[in-house]
């Protein structure tokens, strides 16, 4: 949100669906990103909304060396867009008009509907021969979609804003294997434990954790515990 702009401007952003496209060779079901994005507060002239991949570490936001965005075009497309590059960064920009209320769709597509990206994952020997990355980025498989505008002031000044997705794990076998659950032994134990529980299913990895809950009084969560395969009950 931006104090400073007329009538308080806002870039309105909410998640729907995604998926990544692998470069290696694989490639899972044509689906794309999903999303619904429109400028609030200010409609005086047309901007560009610009998306790009960041990462999803706990540090700060910056450009994901390993996924970039990826610009998907057709006859049922309804998001134009164009790919820019901004400091070795793919950027997709999506104009923003206010004949269109400043969403990201056109006429007669007017839900703010973001159907033009998806996320591209890159060769991991192209980006640590260019980049000089390490391994420790191959492993680094949680992004953010990054959506920002700058904003034209009357002071001649440009003011920016910015809205991030929530992680989205990008993984082969996040998307591919994740662990099912057929059966349990145990559906409840005591907090101190000394009991064993078998699970059986499939996709279960030497990783994989069991996390326990204890709730209070009104499902208040008071006490979490977690093991992995073969861990001490």
């Amino acid at each position: 949100k931006c104090a400073d702009c007329p009538g308080s401007a806002m870039l309105i952003w909410t998640r729907s669906t995604y998926s990544c496209f692998f470069g290696g060779g694989f490639l899972p079901p044509s689906l794309h990103i999903s999303a619904l994005s429109q400028l609030m507060g200010y409609n005086e002239k047309p901007v560009n909304l610009q998306m790009f991949i960041g990462t999803a570490d706990d540090r700060y936001l910056r450009p994901h060396a390993f996924y970039q965005v990826h610009r998907i075009t057709g006859k049922t497309v309804a998001t134009a867009s164009q790919e820019i590059i901004i400091s070795s960064t793919k950027v997709l920009e999506i104009p923003l008009l206010p004949e269109n209320n400043m969403s990201a769709s056109s006429p007669p597509y007017l839900s703010c509907s973001i159907d033009c990206a998806g996320i591209l994952k890159l060769r991991n020997s192209d980006i640590e021969l260019r980049k000089g990355e390490t391994d420790i980025g191959r492993k680094n498989t949680r992004v953010r979609v990054v959506f920002r505008v700058h904003i034209p002031q009357p002071n001649g000044k440009v003011l920016s804003l910015q809205a991030a997705s929530i992680p989205v794990e990008c993984s082969q076998r996040s998307a591919q294997e994740l662990p099912q659950v057929e059966k349990a032994s145990l559906t409840g134990c005591l907090v101190s434990g000394r009991e064993e529980m078998v699970i059986t299913g499939s996709n279960f990895f030497p990783e994989s954790k069991v996390i326990f809950l204890e709730k209070g009084p009104g499902k208040r969560l008071v006490h979490t515990a977690s093991h992995t395969q073969g861990g001490d009950p």
